[in-house]
């Protein structure tokens, strides 16, 4: 039920999809780690990092909507469970670029799939970004409009009308807050 409602969710324009998979992988040499918080431009980076480099970070390990598309896409799931081996020989596999860098976008929320799946992607050294965005209240505005809409990115579309809300607005920058509270926890 949630799978479906993830294929039925994210277009076909989002960088989880094959259509975004590296063409000819080399071994990894390099984790690239972005630690970053929902509406603070890491798509954008995201976006240009895939243009420039050739490599595509995500939110691999988002647990709503990517994990589950790339898992099963993937081959990953057996008897209903994610094997987490083959989601990290996937990630190394369709997702390093030809620099050998294999890049991943993680929002704090996301660190608990990826500290469970870490120990399967082979020990590289790693780089650590920690992204955060200037204007903390424009940030949740966009990402009261995002969670309210459902739109994300101009490839979303958009399944609700905004309404602005204070409080709702208010427990937005409360949870971006503690995002960037937390990511250098990790990093």
């Amino acid at each position: 039920e949630r799978l479906g409602a993830a294929y039925g969710f994210v277009p076909s324009a989002d960088f989880i999809h094959a259509p975004f998979d590296v063409q000819k992988t080399e071994a990894p040499r390099r984790l690239c780690l972005i630690l970053s918080a929902p509406r603070s431009g890491s798509t954008m980076l995201c976006d240009a990092l895939r243009l420039n480099a050739g490599y595509v970070a995500h939110e691999y390990f988002q647990p709503e909507y990517y994990l589950p598309l790339f898992a099963d896409r993937c081959g990953c799931v057996r008897n209903g469970k994610l094997d987490a081996q083959a989601f990290a020989n996937a990630l190394v596999q369709r997702r390093t670029g030809p620099d050998g860098t294999l890049a991943i976008n993680l929002h704090a929320r996301h660190l608990w799939a990826f500290e469970a799946i870490a120990p399967f992607l082979p020990d590289l050294p790693t780089e650590v970004f920690i992204l955060r965005r200037a204007d903390l209240v424009a940030q949740a505005v966009s990402l009261f409009i995002a969670a309210t809409t459902g739109q994300w990115s101009a490839h979303f579309v958009a399944t609700g009308a905004v309404s602005y809300d204070y409080d709702s607005i208010a427990g937005h920058l409360h949870n971006v807050a503690i995002d960037n509270a937390l990511n250098p926890l990790f990093a």
